[in-house]
């Protein structure tokens, strides 16, 4: 039970005590999740007025303990608009505008990934050269592991993006008992990623492109699904010159720690030092 409001910590106690007085009381009971079953398939969908795009989807069972973590490295650094990283990478190709990642499902040591692609035109008929390259990135990124500098860079993204959460977003955060923090120790993270790399790298992606171009309809029990079924292809990650995405100057030096209350926070914030000719304002 999460309280937000206005009141002090005694009052907001009183009326948590108040609501667990109506819920009857249980016993414990651990369940272990049924196994995630999926195998690999390609599925072309059509959807009305909407624009080209890909999906990969990554079905990741038997993840370790400590995956909340890892599995936000891990999305943190392969959605990175930064110079180097995968997506400035497509770009440079015209394939897409945007990298979004996604986590559907998320159970104890489970976790379903989708990887969304807006495609541009000439993405559209690169379809095996831009999955080769995502492939291609995750295996470098597997075999780079966590270093220092990107470990560091990671540190300050979570300080700034907790500084921009509500009361709310604050509370859910830190009510996640894996959630990252300053203290999180860096061998069980490294651990972890190491871990979850295994088995995204050991996993065949479901493969799903979207688009508003005509599609036979799908035998099915419930709505109807314009959709073509193809044969699932073998496709190699990409062998580039992969690198870890630049560091964002902005960040550094680290975000200060939030503070106990909003009003000692200053309402305009100030960056000096050499950035290069390049300044931004931050009204809060």
């Amino acid at each position: 039970l999460l309280l937000a409001g206005p009141q002090r910590a005694r009052e907001l106690q009183r009326l948590s005590e108040l609501a667990a007085r109506n819920l009857p009381s249980g016993a414990s009971l651990e369940r272990a999740p049924a196994p995630l079953r999926a195998s690999a398939s390609w599925l072309d969908v059509q959807i009305p007025n909407g624009a080209p795009g890909l999906h990969l989807c990554f079905v990741l069972d038997e993840l370790p303990d400590d995956n909340a973590v890892a599995l936000d490295y891990l999305a943190t650094w392969i959605s990175s608009e930064m110079p180097g990283s995968l997506l400035a990478n497509l770009r440079a190709e015209s394939f897409c505008n945007g990298l979004k990642w996604r986590e559907p499902y998320r159970y104890a040591n489970q976790a379903v990934v989708v990887l969304t692609l807006p495609l541009t035109e000439r993405g559209r008929a690169q379809l095996q050269e831009i999955i080769s390259r995502v492939l291609g990135w995750l295996t470098f990124f597997a075999r780079a592991g966590i270093q220092r500098q990107s470990r560091e860079e990671y540190r300050y993204i979570q300080l700034r993006s907790l500084q921009g959460f509500t009361p709310l977003e604050q509370l859910r955060y830190w009510a996640e008992p894996a959630a990252w923090s300053a203290a999180s120790d860096s061998d069980s993270l490294q651990q972890a990623f190491d871990a979850l790399m295994r088995r995204v790298s050991s996993c065949e992606p479901i493969v799903l492109f979207t688009g508003s171009d005509e599609r036979p309809t799908l035998a099915s029990k419930g709505f109807p699904v314009r959709a073509r079924r193809e044969a699932p292809r073998r496709i190699e990650p990409c062998s580039l010159d992969w690198r870890l995405p630049e560091p964002n100057t902005w960040l550094k030096p680290p975000a200060p720690q939030m503070r106990g209350s909003a009003a000692d926070e200053s309402s305009l914030r100030w960056k000096t030092g050499d950035c290069n000719g390049q300044a931004a304002l931050y009204l809060r």
